[in-house]
This record gives C-alpha cells, sequence and structure tokens, in this order.
C-alpha cells in the first residue's frame, strides 16, 4: 500500500527525474543484453552520485538547495542510502514498485591516504565530493601487482 509523502519542489522533482532516467536507460541496457538478462523492478543498480555534473552546479545556493532537497526526500521516504560494509563507500541505487531509493556517494581521502565516508548531507554543503568509488583505479588496483 502506497502512502502520500507530502507534495515536492521543483529540485526534488529534478533529482526524481534524473533517477528514472537512469532507470530507463540501465533497464534498456539489461533487456538488449544477452536476452537471458530481464529488468526487475528489484534490482539494485551502481549509479555514481555526482551532482555537480548531473545538475550543473556552479554555486554554493545550488548545492544548498540539491542537499536540503535530499535530506527532505530521504526522510519522506522517496529515497534510501545504503552501504555493502559498514566503513565502504555507498554507491547502491535501487527501484522498487513504492519508489525510488539512491544511496550517495560521499568519500574523502585522509592525510594517511585512507579512504573516509561522510556521514551525512552537510558535508555537499561545504562542498566536499568524493572521487568516484567505481573508479576503474579504485577497483582494480589489485590486478596492477
Amino acid at each position: 500500500m502506497k502512502r502520500y509523502r507530502g507534495r515536492i519542489n521543483s529540485t526534488q522533482k529534478d533529482i526524481l527525474k534524473w533517477m528514472l532516467k537512469n532507470l530507463v536507460l540501465i533497464s534498456k541496457e539489461k533487456i538488449l543484453s544477452e536476452g537471458k538478462e530481464r529488468f526487475m523492478e528489484d534490482t539494485e543498480f551502481l549509479i555514481p552520485w555526482s551532482p555537480r555534473d548531473s545538475f550543473n552546479i556552479d554555486n554554493k545556493n545550488h548545492m544548498s538547495k540539491i542537499s536540503t532537497s535530499l535530506r527532505l526526500l530521504e526522510q519522506r521516504g522517496y529515497i534510501k542510502r545504503h552501504r555493502n560494509t559498514p566503513k565502504g563507500p555507498v554507491a547502491y541505487v535501487a527501484f522498487t514498485n513504492d519508489g525510488i531509493f539512491i544511496a550517495k556517494t560521499w568519500a574523502r581521502i585522509t592525510e594517511s591516504n585512507e579512504e573516509d565516508d561522510y556521514k551525512n548531507f552537510d558535508d555537499i554543503e561545504k562542498g566536499f565530493e568524493r572521487q568516484d568509488s567505481d573508479s576503474y583505479d579504485q577497483w582494480n588496483q589489485g590486478d596492477e601487482i
């Protein structure tokens, strides 16, 4: 049973449309891949979360607007963050029958060169943005040895 979650503003609508656009692209790829794979509503997909590129953010006010919108969407149950491991980067987007769930992928490199995950939406307001956790170098470091 779906419940009314309240009105959403134009920024929140832009975020949800961006997620839906990615859902359509990914589902087309899944359907056309080998014929054996089928797109399912509860399948989880990896979509890098890079708001500066996705929403053409050019100033702190716009970044703050996106951050506030994300927080409100999460509070209302439209979106949900997910982490594979307690300290691992968050990078999953899950689509279900009851809504679209996204997890942000913020992290930073500390002085000790270890990746440190951000814990809340305030980081985006301060201008911190992580490098994509799904970049080739991150996931394939062991192959170069």
